[in-house]
């Protein structure tokens, strides 16, 4: 949107949601902790309020106020026997001030607003692009990662991994388009702890300069705050911090978060519903902390490209892996989990990831 021009020095911007004020800031160079913060404090909304009673509105009118918000009503409503409308108005990040604070009042109403604000506010969040580091994820945009496994790159001659191979790999997987990777080591009782996390994070450190969200896979917590302390942007958990150890790196941090569900599916009953309500409860249970960069990572050997919806629900990026085995059935199967709502493919191939991408990309222009 064109600017309005108010001074030769000054301009007038507008921005319809948090996205476009953070890429704007982004473009100016502004240091991403800061246009994390700022995002929300740019955008202004008026939400319209039905069926408030007059002692419900007298509350939230200095609350708002308290808040740096407000809410108009009619005049003389304070007056009225009945419930009549109002308007509350604010920036999003007074808004979320404002929802914290009502949640606190015992009001049923006011306990009621309190929700549908804080859903306002998070459906808002949801048009903002998630930092991962170097990498700001884009909810319309699928993102394709992959796994570099380093015993890929395990030298036979003197049994020492190859870190330039690896790192030539992964500089031709991001000019391709890659904007994920993991880290991880399969077999890792060949190897012993120190030797293991000593490749792991001096891959870390050959990947770092590299423009992409990186993280080693693994749920130690020691293992993971020294990869964070060497250059990853981004915390990945296969065991889906059942570790209390992880979770307090995680809230202590901020980084973003990969979740997976662990052994969850092994146990009885319906898979599906089994990881769902593991999601579920690790997500309601970062969000009353406040934590919002959660990223799921779905199971990769369920048929479920027509049950996204139900993770969907969480508000959160999905993640779904690319089966290993590259027939149509399979290359069908991503397509079905973009069109869906998947948000993310992890491949091990660059090559056929692409292909999946450049498909579903026709699919969208030809509508």
């Amino acid at each position: 949107m064109p600017p309005c021009s108010l001074t030769k020095k000054m301009y007038e911007l507008q921005f319809e949601n948090p996205n476009e004020f953070k890429k704007f800031l982004l473009e100016m160079k502004v240091d991403v902790a800061d246009a994390n913060l700022m995002a929300s404090k740019g955008t202004f909304r008026v939400y319209f309020i039905k069926n408030i009673s007059a002692a419900s509105a007298s509350i939230l009118k200095q609350e708002a106020l308290a808040k740096n918000c407000d809410l108009a009503i009619p005049k003389g409503a304070y007056r009225l026997a009945g419930n009549f409308s109002a308007i509350l108005f604010g920036t999003l990040a007074a808004l979320n001030d404002l929802q914290r604070s009502l949640a606190m009042q015992s009001a049923g109403d006011l306990n009621k607003l309190s929700e549908n604000i804080r859903e306002l506010v998070r459906d808002e969040k949801m048009l903002a692009p998630v930092m991962f580091g170097k990498i700001a994820f884009e909810w319309n945009k699928p993102v394709l990662a992959t796994t570099f496994e380093l015993s890929n790159f395990l030298k036979e001659k003197d049994q020492k991994f190859d870190l330039k191979k690896l790192q030539a790999e992964a500089k031709q997987f991001v000019e391709k388009g890659g904007e994920m990777i993991e880290l991880s080591i399969v077999g890792e009782a060949e190897l012993e702890k120190k030797d293991r996390d000593k490749y792991l994070l001096a891959a870390v450190r050959k990947l770092k300069g590299l423009k992409v969200a990186l993280a080693v896979r693994t749920h130690n917590p020691e293992l993971t705050e020294a990869a964070l302390n060497s250059g990853a942007s981004f915390l990945s958990d296969p065991e889906g911090l059942t570790d209390p150890r992880m979770l307090k790196l995680l809230l202590d941090t901020k980084v973003p978060l990969l979740l997976g569900y662990g052994g969850v599916r092994h146990a009885e009953g319906s898979a599906l519903l089994r990881v769902h309500n593991f999601f579920a409860e690790k997500v309601a249970l970062l969000r009353a902390q406040e934590f919002e960069q959660i990223m799921l990572c779905l199971p990769a050997d369920m048929q479920i490209e027509q049950e996204l919806g139900a993770f969907r629900s969480l508000k959160c990026p999905l993640m779904i892996t690319s089966a290993s085995k590259r027939d149509l059935a399979a290359k069908f199967r991503d397509l079905q989990y973009l069109e869906n709502g998947a948000n993310l493919l992890r491949v091990a191939k660059t090559k056929e990831g692409l292909e999946i991408f450049e498909a579903y990309k026709q699919l969208q222009d030809g509508r």
